[in-house]
């Protein structure tokens, strides 16, 4: 009988945007989706995920790393980005410390920013923050956007720098399925090997 092999410990964090863009079916569709992709990889031992939105002047854990609860969310928030995003990243190396301090091998870490293209503070020292960390090979930044349109110079900025990823209007499932079929690669590959998780993987889905 084969013994099972442990895999590193996986931390997923998503960064949503719940600004007064992403309201009504747009945001019942994301925490849909959430929702139903957190009951599925909730018995993943190996794997732990975490949401932020943005909340008034504050970003706000929706779900966090240590707890399978997700609280309700509510649009219409000032869309703060960089506060968001800088709040992910504290928790997320945080995070991988506290397990790097029990012993336990983690992953690279997987960052997932979803932005509607609209946001009021300075994103330039947040993302040199994601770039260092891309540049150690100590995170992985997954940016996509959820509407066509950026209305911020601040999201165009990151935009051509990180290359965003559309999620067309109706394809929100599509997101889920993705994230979970990179996960099931993962699980799936040899001893000691990776499953390869880049941004050109996106080809032929509908999310271009």
């Amino acid at each position: 009988m084969e013994e099972s092999v442990k895999k590193p410990k996986l931390l997923l964090s998503f960064v949503m945007d719940n600004g007064v863009s992403v309201s009504g079916e747009k945001l019942g569709a994301l925490m849909t989706g959430f929702r139903a992709f957190f009951a599925e990889t909730a018995g993943d031992g190996d794997l732990e995920t975490e949401l932020i939105c943005y909340d008034t002047f504050a970003p706000r854990v929706v779900k966090s790393f240590a707890s399978p609860e997700v609280l309700p969310v509510k649009g219409g928030r000032f869309p703060l980005f960089a506060r968001a995003t800088d709040l992910a990243l504290d928790r997320l190396f945080a995070r991988e410390a506290e397990w790097k301090g029990k012993g336990e091998e983690t992953a690279r870490p997987w960052l997932f920013l979803l932005s509607d293209g609209m946001t009021l503070d300075e994103t330039e020292a947040v993302v040199a923050r994601m770039d260092a960390a891309e540049r150690e090979g100590r995170l992985m930044v997954l940016p996509f956007r959820l509407s066509p349109k950026l209305r911020s110079e601040r999201i165009q900025s990151l935009d051509r720098t990180k290359h965003m990823i559309e999620i067309l209007e109706g394809h929100i499932p599509d997101f889920f399925g993705f994230v979970t079929a990179k996960l099931r690669a993962r699980d799936e590959a040899p001893a000691g090997g990776t499953a390869r998780f880049a941004k050109n993987d996106f080809e032929g889905w509908a999310l271009l």
